[in-house]
């Protein structure tokens, strides 16, 4: 349980870093990324918290996200799919993957509220990081209450 606690401490405090800097900006800092990918990669060998297939799917979301984003010609900023390639290490797979879920909605929802009171339109970019506070949050609420 502590573990588990330390890991989405780990990853609450590189979304809200980085969230802040999407939303200021639309970049986030490399640096802060591969730190925080390099944490989760001690806190697994130190904790022996995750299997490495564990580790290894929650970074392929990240991978994946990479891939849609060079695919789509940036639709999905390659910063995203960089942040959810750190967390992946730190959260696993079913964790990461219950984020980007999460995330995704309140997206949908942030997004459909601009369109019904015509503050953006159909192509209007958002930074996406943001989303994944509260993502991270409802992921955490979850996976401590059924005792991770």
């Amino acid at each position: 349980m502590i573990t588990a606690c330390i890991r989405y401490l780990l990853v609450l405090i590189l979304l809200i870093c980085e969230g802040i800097r999407d939303y200021r900006t639309g970049k986030i800092a490399l640096w802060t990324v591969l730190v925080s990918a390099c944490c989760g990669i001690l806190l697994q060998f130190v904790t022996k918290g995750l299997s490495p297939g564990g580790i290894l799917g929650g970074a392929l979301i990240g991978v994946a996200l990479l891939g849609i984003g060079f695919v789509s010609e940036g639709s999905i900023g390659y910063g995203d799919g960089l942040v959810f390639l750190a967390t992946g290490i730190i959260l696993g797979f079913g964790d990461n993957f219950a984020m980007l879920m999460f995330s995704l909605l309140f997206c949908a929802i942030f997004s459909a509220g601009l369109l019904v009171f015509k503050k953006a339109g159909r192509k209007s970019r958002l930074p996406f990081i943001p989303f994944t506070v509260p993502g991270l949050l409802v992921t955490a609420c979850i996976g401590l209450s059924k005792g991770v």
